[in-house]
């Protein structure tokens, strides 16, 4: 813990959020989702793959084979630009944090956690706002065509990157198999 503290102090960073920063981002989590101008992608069983301690889910991914050995691939970020208004001090924070920093067992986040462990985290089986590409690979690994579209998703499983390796590898042991069974639905 120590060391950590050393490094934060070392480099400065930021560790306590200013009181109109935290009244901003209350104000926001009470934003009705709007699904207005938004591609509905609750169909496609996105997941999100990150480290077993992971708490924030901003990214999620899907993967399918199509006629002729080409590939869809679907990628999904949160949209934190819906919550987050261009120069309003929640935006001026973020920008001067840059992203979230991890050490071990603490993280130092970007945004306030009502947003990033909440609103922007792509968590299973909840209707989360987000910006999407859908990518076509043709049978030779090259970029046939890309879309990118907002859309409004719930992803179907919270992976870890073990479990995702284990799959890999074809060890479907106790980990794997919920989850795998829970994609396959």
């Amino acid at each position: 813990k120590e060391s950590i503290r050393d490094a934060i102090s070392m480099h400065e960073l930021p560790t306590h959020w200013h009181s109109d920063v935290l009244k901003e981002a209350e104000l926001v989590s009470n934003k009705k989702k709007s699904a207005k101008y938004r591609r509905d992608l609750r169909n496609i069983p996105f997941a999100t793959i990150d480290g077993q301690d992971a708490k924030d889910f901003d990214d999620a991914i899907y993967a399918e084979p199509i006629k002729d050995g080409s590939w869809k691939i679907m990628v999904a970020i949160a949209d934190v630009s819906y919550y987050v208004e261009p120069a309003s001090p929640l935006d001026h924070e973020a920008l001067k944090r840059g992203n979230s920093v991890y050490f071990p067992n603490t993280v130092i986040p970007m945004l306030p956690v009502s947003l990033s462990n909440d609103l922007c985290s792509l968590r299973p089986n909840e209707d989360r706002l987000a910006l999407a590409v859908e990518i076509l690979i043709n049978p030779k690994g090259k970029l046939s065509s890309f879309k990118f579209m907002r859309g409004l998703i719930a992803s179907r499983a919270r992976l870890t990157y073990k479990q995702v390796q284990d799959g890999i590898d074809g060890n479907y042991n106790e980990t794997c198999t919920p989850v795998k069974a829970e994609i396959e639905n």
